[in-house]
């Protein structure tokens, strides 16, 4: 998704604004990496943190966020201007995620992980550069076209990814939606 965002923010400025918004490009590539640092946080957070009752940990990240967002969006925005909140939002969720991470760390000798889960943010990966090559492929000076056709490349290569390391849920959705249209079809 970061990569998708990244890679087609002039597309989404250019179908939500226009050339007055252009600036906004970097701005929307900047956020886009939040992603990567929500992602991380959530899942120490929520399966580390939480299960094991080290809760604290989440507030203390939390605030240690907020305390950098507070301090640093008036220097960044004088520096950067307008991509100095996107920048200062990165910097304060960095600096969380580390934060959990080291507090994280010690207590994962009690924790499982599933090798085939690895296998999501590997195809998440690859798709991003697929996306990135598409993009710079299929050029046709429609953007609702483009923005289309790139959501609709992206969500069929994900599927394609999903189906290959026969992920059970997309595996039984499939199924369900054979068995409707064969049923559809009978009449």
């Amino acid at each position: 998704m970061v990569v998708g965002i990244f890679v087609l923010a002039p597309h989404i400025v250019a179908f939500f604004g226009d050339e007055r918004y252009r600036p906004s490009i970097i701005t929307l590539k900047i956020v886009s990496f939040n992603l990567i640092f929500i992602s991380i946080s959530n899942f120490l957070s929520y399966q580390i943190n939480i299960p094991c009752n080290r809760e604290r940990f989440n507030i203390i990240g939390s605030a240690i966020s907020l305390g950098t967002s507070l301090i640093f969006i008036p220097v960044f925005v004088r520096i950067f201007y307008h991509n100095g909140a996107a920048l200062s939002m990165l910097f304060s969720l960095l600096l969380q995620t580390i934060f959990l991470f080291f507090t994280s760390t010690n207590i994962g000798k009690d924790i499982v992980i599933d090798v085939k889960n690895l296998f999501y943010p590997f195809s998440s990966i690859l798709m991003g550069m697929i996306l990135f090559f598409i993009v710079n492929w299929f050029k046709t000076g429609n953007v609702i076209i483009e923005l289309v056709f790139y959501i609709i490349s992206g969500a069929g290569i994900y599927l394609a990814f999903l189906i290959i390391i026969r992920d059970k849920i997309t595996l039984e959705l499939l199924n369900l939606l054979i068995v409707l249209l064969s049923r559809k079809f009978k009449k």
